[in-house]
């Protein structure tokens, strides 16, 4: 059988996320492990999706802060780049 651990991510020093209501029009940086560089654009236009990435604690404003965040999900699960 095997056992799986738990990473608290913050031991990696992830930035805060975005947690307010996001302003549409406005670009905002998602912290996403899957993109080649971390993270992804978007312009907010209202739509349910990004509600849910505010929810779950993976937008930014700052780029950088989306690509250290995005780093700090991989290195969580045991990954490297």
């Amino acid at each position: 059988m095997v056992t799986e651990t738990i990473a608290p991510i913050n031991i990696f020093k992830s930035p805060d996320p975005f947690k307010g209501r996001l302003i549409n029009g406005k670009k905002y940086f998602v912290a996403d492990p899957t993109q080649p560089y971390f993270f992804k654009e978007i312009t907010a236009n209202g739509a349910v999706e990004e509600k849910l990435l505010v929810q779950r604690g993976l937008v930014h404003i700052n780029r950088d802060n989306a690509i250290r965040h995005g780093q700090c999900i991989v290195r969580a699960g045991g990954g490297k780049w």
